[in-house]
């Protein structure tokens, strides 16, 4: 029998030269036993094993079979040889088990033998006790039992009182520490409601500096958008204007165009019989060239004029879309400010309800107080809990009164302040209007130069027409045009109809009955005759750019009725 090696502990019976064939993936394979792995069970002779395996493979096919025959008895030995292992392991597990129990049963049998043994002497101990006591007299058995029992008294009267003294002394710190934190929570809840109240003073003023600028904002986009309606009637009536000069002008380059072909024609016909005298033909050639000339003159300057035309209305249709555009980026900015606007003025509406509710409230409950202490005087008093309750009741209802004077107050100070910024806004606009300056001579360019007191008329040598250099805000095209009039319709309607007789026609002259006709609308508009040479013009008429600079210009009286449409706006 060979001895086993040392790296194994539990393996007496085994044999080294059985335990050097074992294959690895047996080894591997029942590492599981014993609670330990193999890393410290494998046998130094392991290596050879593993380097031997690869050179089977370059044996033949007998040799292969020989070496698998020998592989497979050597898995078999150690198989056999691993049942072993476990079954001796058992053993001693097993052994080892019920040499533990009986060394238990052994100890608990003397700890038994022990306890009986005291149990005894106790037991002794107390007949001896009990057999003096019955052998002594009465009285030394009454007075023993008395001084027993008065120092047990004694000995748990002092115990108490010193559980008793150390209970008070804990509940006076816990009592101090409950004072200390109620005194902390009472600071910390008054600076906390100091706070609260900063903060809700804080949010009051910001709710109401945020009221007066979306108002401000509101009433300053009304105003632009108000302008804005105003330069895009004028721009219309100015394109309304040129149109009629681009139709007049062309109208006169047509009849040019005739004037010329008949004096063509009558130039082929010169062959006549009455034209024989040769210095009355000279005469007539030099007339018609110089008509020629003239006539070929005008029409290069009705068409510079009508590509001049062509250029502005291209501009006016630019300006116009430009226009439509601010429109709609000045809808978009103050439509937010309107739906907050509407909020807050239906929250205030809910506040005025609630304050009438409650004031109808207060009346109610005062009429009831007045019945009640009616009947106070003329009969018994009531329970006292009765009383109380509506002591309750009566201070609960005061400090809702109480609370609801305050919003009362609070609301009327807003519509103070919102008062007094309209008016100062009033003030501030009727200054502006007053310090506008007036409007400037109409310029008109004529072919040969610039004229500011040029006659719309023509008088067959040359041309005029007005021109408006000025960069104005855009306009959009006639179909843009419907929605911005539908925009304009709720705060339109409060403005004074546009005098739109002196802008029906554009013709050639303009005359005493024209003149008639346009000084009625400045009438209707508060605006005589000394309004005419206040803007430098001569009273026998009025240019159509002139009367368009006098509609911006409203008179105060509509000021009030603008100012109401844009409140229900």
């Amino acid at each position: 029998m060979a001895t086993s090696p040392p790296h194994i502990s539990q393996g007496p019976y085994l044999r080294r030269p059985q335990f050097c064939h074992i294959p690895l993936r047996v080894l591997i394979s029942s590492s599981g036993f014993g609670g330990e792995s193999l890393g410290g069970r494998t046998p130094p002779s392991l290596p050879p094993l593993c380097s031997r395996r690869p050179r089977s493979f370059a044996l033949n096919g007998s040799s292969l079979r020989s070496i698998r025959q020998a592989k497979e008895h050597e898995q078999r030995k150690s198989t056999v040889l691993v049942t072993e292992l476990k079954a001796k392991l058992h053993e001693e597990k097993m052994k080892e088990l019920q040499a533990v129990r009986e060394a238990l049963l052994r100890q608990h049998e003397s700890e038994l033998l022990r306890v009986i043994r005291i149990k005894d002497n106790e037991n002794q101990r107390l007949q001896a006790l009990l057999a003096a006591l019955r052998d002594s007299a009465p009285d030394k058995v009454k007075t023993v039992l008395i001084s027993e029992a008065r120092e047990e008294a004694k000995k748990g009267f002092e115990f108490e009182k010193l559980r008793m003294q150390q209970e008070i002394s804990d509940l006076k710190g816990a009592k101090k520490q409950v004072e200390e934190a109620l005194t902390l929570v009472m600071q910390a809840d008054k600076i906390k409601a100091a706070e609260i109240r900063s903060v809700y003073h804080l949010h009051q003023e910001e709710i109401t500096r945020i009221k007066r600028e979306c108002e401000r904002e509101i009433r300053r986009l009304m105003e632009e958008i108000k302008f804005k309606d105003r330069a895009v009637c004028v721009l219309e009536r100015e394109l309304g204007v040129q149109a009629g000069h681009a139709q007049r002008l062309q109208l006169q380059k047509e009849a040019l165009d005739e004037q010329l072909s008949q004096v063509k024609e009558a130039d082929r016909h010169l062959g006549s019989p009455k034209r024989e005298l040769p210095f009355g033909s000279g005469a007539g050639d030099q007339l018609d060239e110089k008509d020629a000339r003239r006539f070929q003159l005008k029409i290069a300057e009705l068409s510079a004029i009508i590509r001049k035309l062509e250029d502005r209305n291209a501009l006016l249709s630019e300006e116009r879309n430009e226009l439509l555009k601010r429109l709609r980026e000045a809808e978009s900015q103050y439509r937010p400010l309107l739906d907050k606007n509407k909020r807050l003025s239906r929250k205030n509406e809910d506040l005025s309800h609630a304050l009438r509710r409650m004031e109808n409230k207060l009346k109610f409950v005062t009429q009831e107080n007045l019945e009640m202490v009616r009947r106070r005087l003329g009969a018994q008093p009531c329970p006292p809990c009765d009383t109380s309750l509506n002591d309750l009741d009566q201070s609960q209802e005061e400090r809702e009164v109480d609370f609801l004077r305050m919003q009362m107050v609070e609301q009327q100070n807003l519509i103070d302040e919102l008062s007094k910024e309209r008016d100062k806004l009033l003030r501030l606009r009727k200054q502006r209007k007053k310090m506008a300056k007036l409007p400037k001579k109409p310029v008109v360019e004529t072919f040969f130069g610039y004229d500011e007191e040029a006659f719309l008329e023509f008088d067959g040598s040359s041309i005029f027409y007005q021109t408006d250099r000025t960069d104005q805000t855009p306009c959009t095209p006639d179909d843009d045009l419907e929605e911005v009039t539908a925009l304009k319709l709720p705060y339109r309607g409060h403005l004074p109809p546009p005098p739109t007789a002196m802008f029906e026609s554009v013709g050639a002259g303009v005359g005493g009955r024209r003149a008639r006709q346009w000084r009625k609308p400045l009438m209707a508009l508060g605006l005589g005759a000394s309004f005419l040479p206040s803007l430098g013009l001569k009273d026998s008429w009025v240019p159509e750019v002139a009367l368009a600079s006098c509609w911006q210009m409203v008179p105060p009286s509509s000021v009030s009725t603008i100012l109401q449409g844009l409140g229900n706006f």
